[in-house]
């Protein structure tokens, strides 16, 4: 592939997110207890899901990538919990915009 560079995360996952990571569906559910590195875990995992992800088209072409998202109830809830790590760990990304 033209025009695409891997990027390691500085990431080593604890021990209770490692099956977490190692799954291969689109849904999880993490249980772990509070202050226990969720929303840490979380957004690690959708960094790397979105990196790897590739949509191949009917002639064999890789498609742009599609959008990715951190939900939560309330969008002033997902900044305050999400934002600063997103940014923090896309920051060495090329290419990479937040908004």
């Amino acid at each position: 592939m033209t025009g695409v560079q891997q990027v390691r995360l500085s990431y080593k996952p604890r021990k209770p997110f490692l099956a977490f990571h190692a799954r291969d569906k689109h849904k999880a559910v993490v249980v772990v207890h509070r202050r226990g590195g969720k929303t840490y875990a979380v957004i690690q995992d959708l960094i790397d899901k979105a990196q790897k992800f590739q949509v191949r088209g009917a002639d064999g072409q890789i498609l742009p990538r599609p959008k990715f998202a951190y939900l939560c109830p309330y969008r002033t809830q997902a900044k305050q919990v999400a934002w600063q790590y997103l940014v923090d760990f896309t920051k060495d990304i090329p290419g990479v915009k937040n908004n």
